[in-house]
């Protein structure tokens, strides 16, 4: 059953094989719900947005940026 909300879902397994020969079975594999990778929520009382972002690689670069209602963009971080 795919969680509520779900519009794709993915399994991704990596193995080494040990000899040619070797065998490998999935007798279940699961899927469940988790929360999202990244989410953005506005908070106008503050004047801010929160970024959440989640399973990020260690040392993995990223830029964000700042989108103006007429459409420039402004670096943040």
């Amino acid at each position: 059953v795919a969680p509520a909300g779900a519009i794709q879902a993915q399994i991704e397994i990596t193995v080494t094989a040990t000899a040619a020969s070797s065998v490998m079975r999935f007798d279940r594999p699961a899927l469940w719900q988790t929360q999202p990778r990244e989410s953005v929520e506005a908070v106008s009382s503050q004047a801010m947005v929160q970024l959440i972002l989640r399973e990020l690689t260690p040392g993995q670069l990223m830029t964000v940026w700042r989108v103006t209602a007429d459409g420039a963009r402004m670096l943040v971080r």
